[in-house]
């Protein structure tokens, strides 16, 4: 039997309220709680469901930026102009003058803006170069299509721009 602890009334051991004022009635083993107690406790997480939000967030955190290095700053390496203007570089007596042989590319290579659609791709990347007389600032424009291109290749060393390569395309 379950005692009502407002009235005292005995009530059946299914009972879950009182038959005689309605009042919720404790069962052994079952804490009791009221609807404001039970709406104002805050919801618990495991240890393994806090452990995986923290790794989305700084999955997130961190590979946003690391997304956006890897795009404006890596991806240019492996495109055919990037590597058609770095052997145009290395072949440059001005290049090998200004800061010597061999030279050493940037770690990045920052596009500014680079558009590919289907057969044309076009846009403007900009490096770094260092060699054993001094280190320089690489820019290259580039416009590639069936029926014409373009390929601007400077190197800038101490304030001083020098053309590289000015013309068509070289490299296929």
């Amino acid at each position: 039997m379950a005692t009502c602890p407002q009235c005292q009334h005995s009530n059946p051991p299914s009972a879950r309220f009182c038959n005689s004022c309605g009042a919720r009635l404790a069962h052994v083993g079952s804490p009791v709680r009221s609807r404001a107690s039970s709406a104002a406790a805050p919801r618990k997480r495991s240890f393994l469901g806090r452990s995986i939000s923290v790794v989305l967030w700084l999955m997130f955190m961190l590979g946003l930026p690391a997304g956006l290095v890897y795009l404006l700053g890596f991806s240019m390496k492996s495109e055919p102009e990037y590597r058609c203007a770095m052997s145009k570089l290395a072949a440059s007596k001005e290049v090998k003058s200004a800061i010597g042989s061999p030279f050493e590319p940037g770690t990045f290579a920052w596009v500014s803006a680079w558009e590919t659609s289907g057969a044309i791709s076009q846009g403007h990347f900009s490096t770094s170069i260092a060699g054993p007389k001094g280190e320089g600032s690489v820019d290259v424009t580039s416009f590639r299509a069936a029926a014409s291109s373009s390929f601007l290749v400077t190197l800038e060393v101490d304030g001083k721009t020098r053309t590289i390569y000015k013309g068509d395309y070289p490299c296929d």
